[in-house]
């Protein structure tokens, strides 16, 4: 596992945290973010302005801020693949062409716990979180409780965008003046 407790990152370029998992498939790692907070950190050539992670388990991030970040392309905080949970988490003023705050490219499950997404921006059509599924036959769960999605703003959609995705729930959560220009 690799694992982030307590920390304070800001003003750093090219994105924080770059990591790869290896090349085998079964791959049981974990990557934590606890009690931390990301501000104003950037990536303006590639994606994840806070984390580009491939061939992780799962991620998790509880308790933790993210603001003001930002990537060039995918995922103002964060571009991911595998399953994502979040818990009791701020993500607030990221900014990135594509998923303003998170791409997550083959996810298989999004959890998203008492958290609050307000004022992310995408200059493009994804929204505060963008979950693209590439591969048939991949199961893919979203599950957004007890959360907050506010202000924020993308070309064409506002919070969400999950193609191709069937099983969401939606449970006790508030989405409240997010626009779109289209």
């Amino acid at each position: 596992d690799i694992i982030y407790l307590k920390c304070a990152f800001a003003n750093n370029t090219e994105g924080v945290i770059n990591i790869w998992g290896g090349k085998h498939e079964d791959i049981k790692d974990q990557i934590k973010i606890l009690n931390c907070m990301f501000t104003g950190n950037t990536n303006t050539f590639d994606e994840g302005g806070v984390m580009y992670a491939e061939d992780f388990n799962v991620l998790i991030i509880y308790n933790s801020i993210f603001k003001a970040n930002l990537a060039a392309t995918f995922g103002g905080v964060l571009y991911y693949r595998q399953a994502v949970k979040v818990a009791n988490s701020y993500f607030i003023k990221n900014f990135a062409t594509s998923g303003g705050v998170i791409y997550c490219k083959d996810c298989t499950v999004v959890l998203i716990y008492g958290s609050c997404w307000s004022k992310n921006m995408a200059s493009s059509l994804d929204r505060a979180i963008y979950m693209k599924t590439t591969n048939k036959g991949r199961i893919t769960s979203i599950r957004i409780i007890r959360s907050v999605f506010e202000q924020n703003f993308a070309d064409f959609g506002g919070s969400l965008f999950f193609p191709n995705i069937t099983d969401i729930n939606t449970i006790n959560s508030i989405f409240k003046d997010n626009k779109a220009l289209s």
